[in-house]
């Protein structure tokens, strides 16, 4: 939503943000669904810790469709930082700051750091 506000709250910019969270959700819980079905086989209970184990081994794509919205969100950030007005003594980096750039890139190299 922030990031709709910032675009003066237009309604392409909130259908394109909608869709694209949307497709994001879709499509990691199909991800999430498939893998769980391809490794079912491979889960078993441990009564000793009273847990399940099993293999992980395609969980990684899990990560990729929020890693792609994130950036989708910071590409509109940057756009919309770049295309304001602003006086000379306001820098680049209080603008993206204020615009909350900086938080969704620290989600997405958290992200990126699970995926390593």
């Amino acid at each position: 939503m922030r990031v709709h506000i910032l675009w003066d709250n237009r309604r392409d910019i909130f259908l394109w943000v909608f869709t694209a969270w949307a497709l994001h959700v879709l499509v990691n819980i199909a991800l999430v669904i498939m893998s769980s079905v391809k490794n079912a086989p491979s889960y078993s209970m441990q009564p000793i810790f009273n847990i399940c184990f099993g293999r992980v081994e395609d969980t990684w794509t899990v990560w990729i469709p929020p890693m792609i919205y994130h950036c989708f969100i910071m590409i509109l950030l940057v756009i919309k930082s770049l295309s304001t007005p602003r006086i000379v003594s306001t820098r680049l980096h209080d603008v993206m700051i204020r615009d909350g750039f900086i938080y969704f890139f620290v989600v997405f190299l958290a992200m990126l750091f699970n995926l390593l």
